[in-house]
């Protein structure tokens, strides 16, 4: 039988705190730890809310081998050996992957450990600081598209031109200024794959105007090399709700705005 004793030090373990809609997919969960011992192994329990359905874990770069146990609903049980060990920095330690549930009241859960066992190389417990994390269920925004890109079913744009790419977001009755927005406008068998935030650097970003109580970006289609082809895009937020419509770029000769209109 192996003795353990407690390590100098002590690693911090901790939950994050994330928001989605209900309905959200594919949603990953952080788990951080800062140690500095290796950690070779460790087993955890993580209780969750049941407005959540478990999909999986994701370990980044490290190599390991991992049992997981999710029999319980709200309940995963971990096991994990990590051969050339574990040191980190207040980095991430692995995500668990979680669907939404449409049926999830809007609230913010808690996300406890328990049962946590963390051991260096040589099977020595290493004293563990445990700070809880929680789960917040939000209200989706409501979001529109605004004219020009929501004037015709199928919005067509000259190759060169530039898209006044506009739309509000509202919550409540209240518009809402979101600085989490993302929105991408892609074509990847063409090799267009381009995304706008708001960190307000740069010539290309999100503008969010109060007074006006619009989003707005200025698509470029010259400066992206843009060719003739059929462009999505793609808003989204961090509470993982998701946004999309379609432009065509058309030779110059087709003219604008030549979709059915709505």
């Amino acid at each position: 039988m192996i003795s353990l004793v407690v390590a100098q030090g002590i690693a911090v373990l901790a939950g994050e705190h994330r928001k989605a809609i209900s309905g959200a997919l594919e949603v990953p969960y952080r788990i951080y730890l800062n140690n500095s011992e290796p950690v070779a192994g460790f087993q955890l329990e993580v209780a969750y809310p049941s407005y959540l359905t478990y999909k999986g874990i994701e370990f980044g770069v490290f190599n390991l081998t991992i049992v997981e146990n999710n029999g319980t609903d709200g309940l995963l049980r971990i096991a994990v050996l990590a051969g050339e060990g574990i040191v980190l920095e207040e980095n991430s330690l692995f995500d668990i992957v979680f669907d939404v549930k449409e049926s999830a009241l809007a609230g913010n859960y808690s996300v406890n450990f328990s049962d946590a066992v963390f051991a260096d190389i040589n099977a020595t417990i290493i004293s563990l600081e445990i700070i809880n994390g929680s789960f917040e269920i939000v209200a989706p925004y409501n979001f529109t598209f605004l004219p020009p890109i929501s004037t015709e079913e199928n919005f067509t744009l000259q190759e060169g031109a530039t898209l006044p790419l506009k739309f509000n977001v509202f919550l409540n009755g209240s518009f809402v200024s979101d600085y989490s927005v993302l929105i991408r406008i892609f074509n990847q068998s063409l090799g267009i794959d381009y995304i706008y935030n708001a960190s307000e650097e740069g010539d290309d970003y999100v503008n969010i105007d109060l007074t006006e109580e619009h989003y707005l970006v200025n698509v470029h289609t010259g400066q992206l090399n843009m060719i003739e082809g059929r462009y999505e895009v793609a808003v989204s937020f961090d509470n993982f709700q998701e946004s999309g419509i379609f432009f065509d770029l058309v030779n110059k000769s087709q003219g604008i705005g030549k979709g059915k209109k709505k």
